[in-house]
């Protein structure tokens, strides 16, 4: 691996070779924070914007897989505040829904969760699977290569258009 400015030069080189534009980087920033949260929606900003396959797909990519990272290692500290606050408020468990999560879980397992991340909330899929007791890194590994997956094909589609 290079040094930082052997990286700085690389990342420089690219922003001027024309493959991404600075004079749209705050549309770089809102499609990156929609996509930690809701994967779909980011893309679909990025396709109405304008931007081109290079830019959806690293920016899309890039904000799923910090969404997937941030959640995979936060989930667990969320559900149990979750929890709590519901004990404390006496809330019953929605037992319909939590039953169809089981049985999407025991059909399909992780990589079922992974493909429908993007439609759902890479959120969502994470939180699933982390009361399924799947491990972090698993987590990141399986959902980050959907996530390059679905990079791919959803760029491509905005092209299409």
């Amino acid at each position: 691996m290079g040094s930082y400015r052997e990286m700085l030069y690389i990342i420089n080189s690219i922003f001027w070779a024309g493959v991404f534009s600075l004079e749209h980087w705050y549309k770089y920033l809102i499609v990156t924070l929609t996509c930690t949260v809701k994967y779909f929606a980011g893309v679909l900003y990025a396709g109405i914007e304008g931007l081109n396959f290079w830019e959806i797909w690293a920016f899309g990519t890039l904000g799923g897989i910090i969404g997937i990272v941030v959640f995979s290692y936060t989930g667990s500290k969320i559900r149990h505040f979750y929890h709590e606050r519901r004990k404390k408020k006496r809330e019953s468990i929605n037992y319909r829904r939590a039953k169809k999560w089981y049985l999407f879980w025991k059909k399909y397992g992780i990589w079922g969760m992974a493909l429908i991340s993007p439609f759902i909330s890479p959120m969502v899929s994470v939180f699933v699977s982390l009361a399924f007791s799947e491990s972090p890194a698993r987590i990141i590994r399986v959902m980050g290569s959907a996530i390059l997956l679905w990079s791919l094909v959803l760029a491509l589609l905005m092209q299409i258009r």
